[in-house]
């Protein structure tokens, strides 16, 4: 199903005579322009006008592109757990379409930036992001940080992980996670940090500092003006720990060393 599919699922808030512009027409806008990097609902018709022969490839436009004021009324009307809902429906049918074997989805959550109020906890979201298309696949809001870790199970359930590599941050680093994963027929990179310290303290010793030799990987990158080296060790030899029937799937461990 096309994304225009998905969206004419959305039930449209306004009376008859006020339809002068599709609904889908106005949806897909904003989703193209905000993708563009366009913020304010301002911009996105403006953004309309000035880009107006190029989108009638993808768009009816029978009127014209709506006015501000228009988007948002519609933006503000509009039953938005249906919007996000039929959104990800795309985009999850999306990325299964061109997802390849080893496809990464990077599980993360973040506090919403300027939802916190003096009496207010800030939102936390956990998101599902598949990277190699920059798409997010599914996301779960929670109170706080802490959790996480009911929140993710939420967010997999809902996601095709066959064949695809989930990456969680040490937060959910979880046997019963790891368990879900392997389930649903995907693989697991998890962060080990100190939440489990037995299993830590062991995996540390593992990659003594002195003894790593030559990297079996190397990446470097460039961002915000910082390079930034990577180098990544990695051992396969389980058969020395006791816990390795506890956590399904598990192949090894690896170090990274961030410089």
């Amino acid at each position: 199903m096309d994304i225009r599919a998905n969206l004419a699922l959305i039930p449209d808030p306004r009376i008859e005579r006020c339809k002068k512009h599709l609904l889908t027409d106005i949806l897909l806008l904003c989703i193209i322009a905000m993708v563009s990097g366009v913020g304010s609902v301002e911009d996105i018709a403006f953004f309309g006008i000035t880009h107006i022969q190029w989108l009638k490839q993808y768009l009816a436009l029978p009127n014209g592109i709506p006015s501000a004021d228009t988007i948002l009324r519609v933006l503000g009307r509009i039953d938005h757990n249906k919007f996000e809902e039929c959104f990800l429906t795309w985009t999850r049918g999306y990325f299964r379409k061109l997802a390849k074997p080893g496809s990464v989805i990077g599980v993360d959550g973040k506090t919403a930036r300027g939802s916190a109020t003096g009496s207010e906890r800030g939102i936390h979201l956990v998101s599902a992001w598949a990277d190699t298309l920059g798409l997010v696949l599914a996301q779960v809001k929670t109170q706080e940080k802490s959790n996480e870790i009911t929140a993710i199970p939420q967010l997999l359930s809902v996601l095709d992980l066959a064949g695809c590599i989930v990456t969680i941050d040490a937060m959910g680093c979880q046997k019963q996670i790891a368990a879900d994963i392997i389930q649903r027929e995907g693989d697991y990179v998890l962060a080990l940090k100190e939440n489990h310290p037995e299993v830590y303290n062991e995996v540390e010793e593992l990659f003594p500092e002195k003894e790593l030799g030559e990297a079996e990987y190397i990446e470097v990158t460039k961002d915000h003006g910082r390079i930034e080296k990577r180098e990544a060790w990695l051992n396969t030899d389980i058969s020395w720990f006791e816990g390795r029937e506890e956590w399904p799937g598990l192949k090894g461990f690896d170090f990274i060393d961030r410089h």
